[in-house]
């Protein structure tokens, strides 16, 4: 099951809006705009590749011209079996060597 994380707004001078925005699809928002301080929810969509992880920034930006924000967002890759060691050797009469 898929799980969100709120992310908190502050420092926002009372009545100046705000917009957040993902530069991927795979990031989603929910409540991405607001008024002074406030919150956003980021949701992630099912990720299937067990080669690599892949990431997002997502960009809180105020309505007044100030300096915008930025949050780095990192989705795991479908977890791969990892064994150590990756060899065992026995001897003729079944006892591991190594």
């Amino acid at each position: 099951m898929a799980t969100t994380k709120q992310i908190t707004v502050t420092g926002v001078t009372t009545g100046v809006s705000w917009t957040a925005s993902s530069n991927q699809a795979w990031c989603t928002l929910t409540g991405g705009t607001g008024t002074g301080n406030g919150s956003f929810t980021i949701a992630c969509a099912a990720y299937t590749s067990t080669s690599a992880d892949r990431s997002a920034t997502v960009t809180v930006t105020p309505s007044d011209g100030g300096a915008p924000a930025t949050v780095a967002v990192t989705q795991k890759a479908r977890s791969a079996v990892v064994v150590n060691p990756t060899t065992v050797t026995f001897d003729a009469a079944g006892n591991v060597l190594s």
